[in-house]
């Protein structure tokens, strides 16, 4: 109780800020000489110029031509970028230095998710991978369960 008594306190110091705050605006409009808002539009009919209405019709073919014309450059017309085609590379070639313990979590989620790719390509690759990570950071190549033989 005493809580929600405190937030309500607080809540209208903030609103009388705020309404402090717009009082000192047009105060300082009104000694600037400027209006407090600006005229609706030329006079003569008593709204803005910009203040119009849209038929339903005239709103469906602004939509549907936007929503066309966004897809048929998105899906037709445009050329692969160099971002694209990173994309469609490994993990591992992408983020060079990356565990092989993550790279092969994030294949098995592009695996699940249906991405493309040629699947036995990117193992070997991560084969290949997983080898020269562990020559050049042999710190952190994982514990083995082989017990040295004496």
């Amino acid at each position: 109780m005493m809580a929600a008594r405190m937030g309500a306190i607080a809540l209208r110091q903030k609103l009388h800020g705020v309404c402090q705050f717009r009082r000192s605006l047009s105060v300082i409009n009104q000694r600037a000489g400027r209006p407090s808002a600006p005229p609706p539009g030329d006079g003569s009919t008593g709204r803005h110029p910009w203040d119009f209405k849209l038929s339903p019709m005239v709103a469906q073919l602004i939509i549907t031509g936007s929503t066309l014309s966004f897809m048929l450059y998105f899906f037709v017309f445009r050329d692969e970028s160099d971002v694209d085609t990173a994309l469609y590379r490994p993990i591992w070639e992408r983020v060079p230095g990356i565990s092989p313990e993550v790279a092969e979590r994030m294949l098995e989620v592009d695996r699940q998710m249906g991405i493309l790719y040629d699947a036995k390509e990117w193992e070997a690759s991560l084969r290949e991978y997983k080898k020269r990570y562990y020559i050049n950071h042999p710190d952190k190549r994982p514990a083995t369960s082989v017990t040295p033989q004496a």
